[in-house]
């Protein structure tokens, strides 16, 4: 029996849009092409697994994992450039279906953990953080110890080493700076550092219990501090998460 195509609405192809930020994820052809004057877009919303797949595609999908059992649920859908579009579909191969369906899964574990930290708020001392970050001096840098890192410990291997060199990089270099300055605005407000600290900690367990891995928590929480105090500086938002892997707020010891 053959399946009917859904018509995908105005604000559901919206969100396709949104998804891959108006830029093919295959190719990064912009969607938006402009023509005397106007512009106009060029995508497709097309089926990661097929909506009516012939006898060798249902082979060749036979044991590959799928979003979603229903072929029309938006989640099975991902935005291509036209010409990407038409090369995906003929002829089909399992390598770019695999591309397609991790990059999806990939898209839905990042609204998830957005979803998660839209109902965290943090404390608005931690733009003070953010902002000594920015204008601290050399001379008030006193690096932590090379055998003090924790992070070799709590490496699950989910971790990217550039993610990894640079989590290592921050914590000797910062850490001692954040900890005292966390520590000074504790003295003007009582239980500041703890209530940041039990955030943190919080939002973390729950991304980890969402199912993202650790480059994937890493990434989400400084795209929440970021997001949340409004202070552009994303890598002083780095510095900050860094700061709590080392404090233990961030990722368990790792028992691999």
């Amino acid at each position: 029996m053959t399946e009917k195509r859904k018509s995908l609405g105005e604000n559901e192809r919206l969100i396709l849009f949104t998804e891959v930020e108006g830029f093919c994820p295959l190719c990064s052809e912009s969607f938006i092409y402009e023509k005397n004057k106007k512009k106009y877009k060029n995508f497709d919303a097309a089926h990661i697994y097929p909506l009516n797949p012939n006898n060798k595609e249902i082979e060749l999908l036979l044991d590959e994992e799928r979003i979603s059992e229903d072929i029309n649920d938006l989640d099975n859908f991902i935005a291509l450039c036209r010409t990407c579009h038409a090369r995906f579909d003929a002829p089909r191969t399992i390598e770019e279906y695999r591309v397609l369906l991790n990059l999806k899964k990939n898209i839905l574990q990042t609204r998830t953990s957005r979803m998660t930290y839209s109902r965290y708020d943090l404390e608005d001392e931690i733009k003070k953080v953010l902002s000594k970050l920015a204008d601290v001096d050399d001379a008030d840098i006193i690096p932590l110890e090379l055998s003090a890192l924790k992070i070799d410990m709590k490496d699950n291997g989910t971790i990217e080493k550039l993610t990894k060199r640079k989590i290592k990089g921050h914590i000797v270099e910062y850490f001692n700076y954040v900890q005292k300055t966390l520590k000074e605005i504790d003295s003007e407000i009582e239980g500041t550092f703890e209530m940041i600290a039990i955030q943190i900690k919080s939002h973390s367990k729950k991304l980890e219990k969402d199912g993202l891995n650790q480059e994937q928590i890493y990434n989400s929480l400084v795209d929440w501090i970021t997001r949340k105090t409004g202070y552009s500086h994303k890598e002083a938002c780095s510095i900050i998460v860094s700061f709590f892997i080392q404090n233990c707020e961030v990722f368990n010891v790792s028992t691999k």
